[in-house]
């Protein structure tokens, strides 16, 4: 008796193991068809993918029966003891999560790579991801604490630091946010957005020189990059070079049109020159794009007309 149910409980766990061999290869399936999808962009089909992954990753209750009841359009649940639980879901929640960040969905991207370091708290990138939605978020001491643990686990990635760099910089470190911005260009000297940022604690250094030619030199190395005319733009104004400050703002609506804030300071600097018609245009178009600007232009606007009464 002992010999025969030995062998129906092997032959058992036989075919467990087998039906969860199989839901693995189909969550590699849609694991990789999530990446493709991913990079095209395409970040809905993203979500549908990644969704089956978590939801082809789990196996619960020791039996396949279990297994059987879940397909593409379920979530896994708290309810059922979890038996089996893929490598690949820790991978499928932090790709989703940034597929909800792209689409706008920030709570939900947030959530998602909760989910994913709670299963496995070595995925750098999504600790590098989650403090870009942590910084839109306004926790701004949330995103460092990522961006830290994230340098710990990769200190060569020199996009991290770029990217804790901006956040010193957002609360006002413009110092430590500097340090961030050479280390980064330090590790690769090709990318132009270093320099723009390196240039912006330039100017917030009181060096506009310095910034200036940061910004020139991530136009060399991307001609067609906006944000680097924006740069220069604000570095030109600091130096009291309207003219070319208007010139720069220009070529960056033209690179990039929806730039709120390009709008917003070349209207600035229009009203500045009494050119009333043109910076109102520039005004409008700055709240169309982005109407949480609407307060901040009033502010803007209120400082221009004081500053030219005292003139």
């Amino acid at each position: 008796m002992r010999r025969k149910l030995s062998i129906v409980v092997l032959l058992h766990l036989v075919f467990s193991l087998t039906a969860a061999a199989q839901y693995r290869d189909l969550a590699s399936e849609s694991f990789e068809r999530a990446q493709r999808r991913l990079q095209k962009d395409d970040y809905e089909g993203a979500i549908a993918d990644f969704t089956k992954v978590i939801t082809l990753s789990v196996v619960r209750g020791g039996d396949t029966r279990d297994s059987a009841r879940f397909n593409s359009n379920q979530e896994t649940s708290n309810h059922d003891t979890i038996t089996f639980v893929s490598p690949l879901v820790a991978e499928a929640y932090g790709g989703r999560g940034l597929a909800r960040f792209r689409t706008g969905h920030l709570a939900d991207a947030i959530a998602d790579c909760d989910r994913a370091l709670s299963l496995n708290p070595g995925l750098t990138q999504v600790y590098n991801n989650r403090g870009v939605m942590l910084r839109i978020a306004g926790d701004l001491e949330g995103a460092i604490a990522d961006f830290d643990r994230s340098i710990n686990l990769q200190p060569k990635d020199a996009k991290i630091y770029e990217n804790r760099g901006n956040v010193l910089f957002d609360k006002g470190n413009a110092q430590a946010a500097f340090a961030d911005f050479e280390r980064a260009i330090a590790l690769n000297p090709r990318i132009a957005a270093f320099y723009c940022s390196r240039g912006q604690a330039f100017l917030d250094l009181g060096d506009a020189d310095r910034g200036l030619a940061d910004c020139d030199h991530a136009i060399a190395l991307e001609p067609s990059f906006a944000r680097a005319f924006f740069c220069r733009g604000t570095a030109l104004y600091a130096k009291k070079d309207f003219a070319g400050t208007i010139a720069a703002f220009k070529r960056t609506i033209e690179l990039d049109p929806k730039m709120a804030a390009v709008h917003g300071n070349l209207g600035w600097v229009l009203l500045l020159l009494g050119k009333k018609a043109e910076a109102e245009a520039e005004f409008a178009e700055c709240v169309r794009l982005d109407p949480s600007m609407q307060p901040k232009l009033e502010k803007v606007i209120r400082e221009a007309k004081g500053g030219r009464e005292k003139e």
